[in-house]
């Protein structure tokens, strides 16, 4: 835990819930699967890691996800879209992914 937001490993959501059906969805090593999320959760955040992928992606997606919060990116807009695809601000990803050391 760091800054307050716990990371959970996605491998852990069956214990929480989470579909076996979502899981093996997002279970894969593809790069079109996310690998971290930072999500907000009633006052606090916490970030998902995809434990699928490599410890040195891993690492990277998780660092850009604390840019987000050292940065205090807040959340102006939905993870998904109305057409369900992924809905980013580009501006507030790009100073992410340079703060988080990523690019």
């Amino acid at each position: 835990m760091n800054y307050g937001v716990d990371v959970y490993q996605l491998s852990e959501l069956g214990n929480y819930g989470c579909s076996d059906a979502t899981l093996s969805y997002f279970a894969d090593d593809e790069t079109a699967t996310f690998s971290a999320a930072l999500m907000p959760i009633g006052t606090g955040l916490v970030i998902l890691d995809n434990d699928n992928h490599a410890s040195t992606r891993r690492r990277s997606s998780v660092a850009h996800e604390m840019a987000h919060v050292l940065l205090e990116h807040q959340f102006t807009v939905a993870i998904l879209g109305p057409d369900g695809c992924r809905s980013v601000d580009p501006e507030i990803e790009e100073e992410a992914e340079w703060f988080g050391g990523n690019s």
